[in-house]
């Protein structure tokens, strides 16, 4: 098996920047001693990997609630808003 088969291919981009933005990844770059293109990438990758991750969890826990109201396992508004009064002792002025 060649595991030299598969080049990787690094893609320039240029983004416009607001001299604030630009000044805190500056700092931020050389608080860690780190390159900032390195540090940017870095910082993209992140937060692409958090942005899926969120989605996913967002619309598993939007299925889990489906599944709960199809399965009779919900309650009223006011049976909530009820029980989230006692919890954290707020009262309604009438």
């Amino acid at each position: 098996m060649d595991i030299h088969c598969c080049k990787v291919v690094e893609m320039s981009i240029v983004i416009d920047l607001s001299p604030a933005v630009e000044a805190r990844l500056r700092d931020k770059a050389l608080q860690r001693g780190q390159d900032m293109n390195l540090m940017v990438a870095e910082l993209l990758e992140v937060v692409l990997t958090w942005e899926e991750e969120d989605l996913a969890e967002s619309i598993a826990a939007i299925q889990e609630g489906l599944d709960d109201f199809e399965a009779g396992r919900f309650q009223s508004f006011e049976a909530f808003a009820g029980a989230k009064r006692k919890i954290f002792d707020v009262t309604i002025a009438s």
